[in-house]
């Protein structure tokens, strides 16, 4: 035991320090694409990825966690946590380098990328409001396809970070990276892909009926049959989020609202207080800042936690803050008595849970009456159309994470295939939307997550079932579907999730929770059964 304690104190000793100055860096590097902060964040990234590969650290972890003597269930905790990460960097360092410094170049090239339509430079903003506003189809197809010229320049990068991950992965005795990062991510493949395969069963009928009646009513709006609908006629670049229907416009509950007020009037009705992370945060859009949107914990063993978005004031955005801000409270109550390793989500599909129980909010009608404060005469009318909207954004969310999913592994098992044809053929078969014609061009790559979040995709869905069985348990704790409302809110969430950071699993903190280990029932008869 005493040797398994100096082992991992010493590598925190280490670590910590680097970790923080990396993601101080990693921060001003989203702020202002500085060539500066790039190097800064390649420094410090192979120093961690350095430290991580030590050998003889990795070795006498192994023994120890093989030897299974651990009386200490939170050093043993301790110990997997560590093993898991090092197993993710026993390969060559010289490896290790240039996959760091190929993803922060990358990095680097989304954020100062800004697509040219007409002329003229276009934010993810611009784009987004174009494709749900316009009725000029050549604008739209234009715009999409600008969208995606960020594809060709990083793909030679993306594919390039595939193979270094696939030989280090090798190297750690796994088939590919796809296979080693589920299992590193304490995610069985085979789980993942049977509640894959599960889910599309499930929402089979529904969503081909709803996606036939939204292709109608496009067709309608643009002039062409159903038949006829391609990508720019839907209302993202990847068809990640419902079209609304006609009559359903939110935007102007939220024209001239304060996202920032909302925000942090809406946590502290949870009795959660964000005033300090929103002070921390930077949430306005400007020129060469990161376009996305991510919360981030600079420091684990304080309460340094700042989220980036570029707001402007519609109920997209309002989604988003929500959705970040529900990260960071998460990461705001751990326990602060954690050892350094533990003081963590349990997981990074349940911190997405909560920031996903969170965004959806923003489109919930009692949220927006009794939050918002919209006027109840306005937003009755809409609870039919929103629901069905709520229930067409999830049968569309997890068709969106199949393509995602389906595609990582196919990359990372075959990366010399035609993986133009794979995406496509996966974009018809999931979300059943046409390819456009003659084209052949790298549109998978123009997806952030592909090259700099790999294998991620699956934790927004496994957080998604898992916000259905929070939301079904907080509505029955408290005896009310305004759980949003109610400052209890945060102290359930807090003392039997947060607190505990990452001392359980995932499935095992969600039991100790909730009594009960992830179940997708509630996901399917929130939005899956209802009016089917």
């Amino acid at each position: 035991m005493e040797d398994a304690r100096r082992l991992v104190d010493e590598h925190v000793r280490q670590r910590a320090q680097l970790e923080h100055e990396s993601h101080l860096a990693e921060w001003e590097l989203a702020l202002t694409s500085d060539e500066k902060w790039e190097a800064k964040s390649v420094e410090l990234g192979i120093r961690i990825r350095n430290l991580l590969s030590d050998r003889d650290s990795f070795r006498r972890l192994g023994e120890i966690r093989a030897a299974g003597t651990l009386t200490d269930p939170e050093l043993a905790r301790e110990v997997e946590l560590l093993y898991l990460e090092q197993t993710d960097n026993q390969t060559d360092p010289a490896l290790l380098k240039k996959l760091v410094e190929t993803e922060t170049k990358t990095e680097a090239l989304f954020g100062r990328f800004r697509p040219v339509v007409d002329g003229k430079e276009i934010s993810e903003n611009d784009i987004r409001q174009t494709l749900r506003d316009s009725d000029d189809v050549p604008l739209r197809r234009r715009t999409w396809e600008a969208s995606k010229e960020v594809g060709a320049q990083v793909a030679p990068l993306v594919l390039e970070m595939v193979e270094l991950r696939n030989r280090a992965a090798r190297d750690a005795g796994f088939d590919d990276y796809h296979t080693m990062a589920l299992e590193l991510q304490e995610i069985r493949p085979s789980f993942l892909f049977d509640v894959l395969e599960d889910l599309e069963s499930r929402t089979a009928a529904p969503f081909d009926e709803a996606i036939g009646e939204l292709f109608a009513r496009q067709a309608q709006r643009f002039g062409t049959s159903p038949d006829g609908i391609r990508p720019w006629h839907l209302s993202d670049a990847f068809f990640q989020e419902a079209v609304p229907p006609a009559d359903l416009d939110l935007a102007p509950f939220y024209a001239d609202r304060d996202l920032v007020q909302l925000t942090r009037d809406g946590c502290a009705a949870m009795g959660f207080d964000v005033a300090d992370s929103l002070q921390r945060s930077d949430l306005f859009p400007r020129d060469r800042k990161n376009q996305h949107a991510f919360c981030t914990h600079i420091d684990r063993m304080s309460d340094d936690v700042r989220v980036l978005c570029n707001v402007v004031p519609n109920d997209n955005w309002m989604d988003t803050m929500l959705h970040e801000f529900g990260h960071a409270v998460y990461d705001l109550g751990l326990d602060r008595d954690l050892p350094w390793l533990l003081r963590q989500p349990a997981h990074i599909l349940s911190t997405e849970a909560i920031a996903l129980l969170f965004g959806r909010l923003a489109t919930n009608p009692d949220w927006m009456i009794r939050q918002l404060g919209a006027p109840a005469d306005q937003v009755d009318p809409l609870r039919a159309p929103l629901r069905e909207y709520s229930r067409f954004k999830q049968l569309l969310f997890p068709r969106w994470v199949m393509v995602m999913v389906y595609f990582e592994r196919e990359m990372y098992r075959n990366p010399g295939q035609d993986l133009n044809r794979v995406w496509w053929d996966l974009v018809e078969r999931f979300q059943k939307v046409p390819r456009p014609e003659g084209r052949n061009a790298p549109d998978w790559a123009a997806k952030i997550h592909v090259g700099l979040a790999p294998v991620y995709y699956q934790n927004y869905l496994l957080g998604d079932l898992m916000a259905s069985q929070l939301d079904s348990f907080l509505r029955d704790k408290l005896d009310t579907p305004y759980w949003f409302e109610r400052p209890e809110t945060a102290e359930i969430l807090t003392k039997k999730l947060f607190h505990d950071g990452a001392r359980y699993d995932w499935n095992e903190a969600l039991r100790k929770m909730t009594g009960h280990v992830l179940d997708p029932a509630h996901y399917v008869e929130q939005f899956v059964a209802v009016a089917s």
